[in-house]
């Protein structure tokens, strides 16, 4: 749900602040569950930056691209979150 935000917001707002949206969400999250400190927070501040960068490309009232490219960061972000914790089990 963090992740559709940060996409959401990023759309809207820009690359920038999506960057930052992103940061500030993951680092909250990260907080609340307690197990890598950082991890949500790069993962959702890069996806939210990759995710303002395509806001000028976009036709924002399209929801159909907002969803798709939501989906496809939120597959993103659990392949590198299941990635580092792969690492950390070995």
């Amino acid at each position: 749900m963090v992740l559709i935000l940060v996409v959401f917001f990023a759309i809207f707002r820009g690359s920038v602040q999506g960057g930052l949206m992103g940061v500030a969400l993951g680092l909250m999250e990260d907080l609340m569950t307690g197990r890598f400190i950082g991890i949500n927070a790069l993962c959702k501040g890069l996806l939210g930056y990759i995710a303002g960068v395509s806001e000028r490309n976009l036709y924002k009232n399209n929801f159909f691209c907002t969803d798709c490219g939501s989906a496809g960061r939120n597959i993103s972000q659990c392949t590198v979150v299941l990635f580092v914790q792969r690492i950390d089990w070995q």
